[in-house]
């Protein structure tokens, strides 16, 4: 009996384990230093080219924009402390050294760009985005979790009004996506087997190749400017298949080390309200100023009960001056946003700072941020 107890137990640690070394699904995301800057991709924000992250049903009133190019980069307050790194004699000792600190590390680096061209008009919205991403948790004995991927997305979406009586406004949107990511992972690596990884050029980690298709959906209603309700559900269903690899050899010759598995994201359904009193015909000086509040991923406090449901909540303004200067203002996560935007005519640049929550509860883990985006929209 003890013996059969003993099986039973050791087949199901095997089994934990193998789910554990598996990498989790990485949903899609672009660098957007206005959304970042104003909190939050709102559910009841036109937003340009941006608008393809908030609302499908916004699309009913975007007027034509275009976008050739963008070089938009998100990083954490430890990748800047990183860049000693490449002055360094000898760069394997300073790397070890700086992956591990006495109170760990936390390394999150994500790039949109350039690859970035897209097309906003009245109903109808299209892009196609590349991102490179590098995530790594350290503590001072191991590494946790290491990412180092690159990914190609690709949207198109459709708006309309489908009821107006000059006043009330209520418009519906669908939006299609399709997704291709590559990148090799690692967990629980010791000091010395990091080494090994770093002077191989990670070449010997597994890859992990997946590829989905999938639908959001939203629905806006406007009063006037004065008051918006608007609801969004991101990844109404998006299947993700992904295939695994031993290492960069294996992936070079087409070698899989297992099946194909099939997964899909959990819907991010949010809910908001907004509202934009101010506008140019006000003001002479003021081009527009809008307020945004929203309730964000409904579904994740029930699927995660340790994690603070105050958390999901967002609010955002942002004001616009003569169409040239934008000033934004926010909070997300219970952390403050803070960002400002410059038009040039022929491109633009966009800053932001701010905060995000790596812990279950307000204020647990603060991790500081910093974006920066150079795009070309015309």
């Amino acid at each position: 009996m003890k013996k059969t107890l003993f099986l039973i137990l050791y087949i199901h640690a095997l089994f934990l384990f193998a789910q554990q070394a598996l990498p989790e699904l990485q949903r899609p995301e672009q660098v957007s230093v206005r959304l970042s800057g104003i909190g939050a991709p709102f559910t009841t924000m036109e937003a340009g080219i941006d608008t393809l992250f908030t609302n499908p049903a916004s699309f009913a009133f975007l007027k034509k924009t275009w976008q050739a190019g963008r070089l938009a980069v998100s990083v954490n307050s430890n990748v800047l402390d990183a860049a000693n790194i490449l002055t360094a004699e000898d760069r394997e000792d300073a790397f070890n050294s700086y992956l591990y600190k006495k109170n760990g590390l936390l390394f999150d680096f994500n790039a949109t760009g350039p690859l970035s061209l897209a097309i906003a008009d009245k109903n109808f919205a299209a892009g196609i985005f590349n991102r490179t991403f590098v995530y790594a948790n350290v503590d001072t004995q191991f590494l946790k979790q290491f990412l180092l991927g690159e990914e190609i997305f690709l949207t198109a979406g459709y708006g309309g009004i489908v009821y107006d009586d000059d006043t009330n406004k209520i418009a519906l949107g669908i939006q299609m996506k399709g997704f291709f990511q590559t990148f090799a992972y690692a967990f629980l690596m010791q000091n010395n087997e990091v080494s090994k990884t770093v002077k191989a050029g990670f070449k010997n980690l597994p890859i992990n190749l997946s590829n989905g298709i999938g639908v959001d959906a939203g629905f806006l209603y406007k009063y006037e400017n004065y008051f918006f309700l608007g609801l969004t559900v991101r990844d109404l269903y998006t299947p993700v298949f992904s295939t695994g690899y031993a290492d960069f050899n294996s992936y070079a010759k087409s070698r899989p080390s297992g099946k194909t598995r099939y997964n899909a994201f959990l819907p991010d359904i949010s809910i908001g309200i907004g509202s934009m009193p101010i506008q140019n015909h006000v003001w002479k000086t003021v081009s527009s100023w809008a307020f945004y509040l929203d309730y964000r991923n409904l579904l994740q406090p029930v699927f995660d009960r340790k994690r603070n449901p105050l958390l999901n909540a967002a609010f955002g303004t942002e004001i616009l001056f003569q169409d040239v200067l934008a000033l934004r203002l926010g909070l997300s996560e219970t952390y403050p946003h803070a960002g400002f935007g410059l038009n040039f005519t022929y491109f633009k640049l966009d800053f932001s700072v701010y905060a995000r929550e790596k812990g279950d509860k307000p204020w647990q883990k603060p991790v500081p941020y910093m974006d920066f985006a150079l795009s070309f929209e015309y």
